[in-house]
């Protein structure tokens, strides 16, 4: 059974994190490069909120 879930992972680096967002099947929705700054962390947080909303579903973080 698959959890009704978008999963978001995340490669941390020093300067920049890689991210990818998927649906509860394992398709990528979005992959994309963040700052480590607050912009780069802010633009984060309105994708997946973007994702969330769009697909009524809870985020799960891996």
């Amino acid at each position: 059974m698959i959890d009704p879930q978008i999963r978001v992972g995340i490669d941390v680096g020093c300067k920049a994190h890689r991210v990818g967002i998927a649906d509860p099947n394992g398709s990528i929705l979005e992959e994309f490069d963040i700052s480590h700054t607050d912009a780069g962390f802010q633009d984060l947080f309105h994708r997946i909120e973007h994702h969330k909303e769009e697909l009524a579903l809870p985020v799960a973080a891996q």
